[in-house]
């Protein structure tokens, strides 16, 4: 039997962000009128237990092209990445918009030169693209998903995050440990957000404030790999 095809692959590190691209591509069809029905994409994590330890793994890559094929067909795979931040590096966990574009880079090459995909019929037409969380940009050079996600909330949402400038002013005069202003405080922010609403990611994206300056890198790297799309505007 003929496997299904999925024409646009995204595979992303975890949970979280998979709720979160999810919704997000489900908003950007609606608010950019695409004509784009829910399978003509898919998203998948890179493995079970996720994390970006486990990202830069050719094999999962490869199972998660070979799972989205068919005989005739190769998904069009757009890796979803965090920068994170220059205390998360490590040998397999490289940080920062500079070092993870390089083993992206690098991760590309063993992917095109893998038996399975140079092999394929459609080896030729195979295309593989990447974003790197949260703006994609050199200039920005560390960040992740949550800092996507709490500079692009709707200004009722921002006003609530206000409310933990006590909480950590409190930890700092506790602890000079935490460095709060660098990685914990993305994470830490909107975890607290989302279990004060009690919800999770793919619920809170109607937070977002769609029209954010903050989002366009991302609306941007949408429109473009779905640039073939016809669109349903008069």
């Amino acid at each position: 039997m003929t496997k299904k095809f999925i024409k646009n692959l995204f595979i992303v590190e975890g949970s979280t962000d998979k709720k979160f691209i999810e919704q997000f591509i489900k908003l950007f069809i609606t608010k950019e009128k695409l004509n784009i029905t829910i399978d003509c994409y898919a998203v998948e994590i890179i493995t079970k237990e996720g994390g970006k330890s486990n990202f830069f793994n050719k094999e999962k890559i490869i199972e998660n092209i070979e799972k989205n094929s068919d005989d005739e067909n190769l998904p069009k795979t757009f890796l979803i990445v965090d920068a994170d931040w220059e205390i998360h590096h490590q040998e397999n966990q490289p940080a920062g918009y500079s070092k993870v574009s390089l083993a992206l880079k690098s991760i590309y090459d063993q992917i095109k030169n893998d038996i399975f995909i140079k092999s394929h019929r459609a080896f030729d037409q195979f295309e593989i693209d990447h974003f790197i969380m949260p703006f994609n940009k050199e200039t920005q050079q560390y960040g992740e998903l949550e800092t996507l996600f709490i500079n692009a909330l709707k200004p009722e949402y921002q006003n609530k995050l206000n409310c933990l400038d006590t909480l950590e002013d409190c930890l700092k005069q506790k602890s000079p440990k935490p460095n709060l202003e660098s990685h914990h405080k993305d994470k830490m922010r909107m975890e607290i957000l989302l279990k004060s609403y009690n919800k999770t990611m793919d619920k809170a994206i109607e937070w977002i404030d769609y029209e954010s300056k903050i989002l366009q890198d991302l609306k941007n790297f949408l429109h473009k790999k779905f640039s073939k799309i016809r669109t349903n505007k008069k």
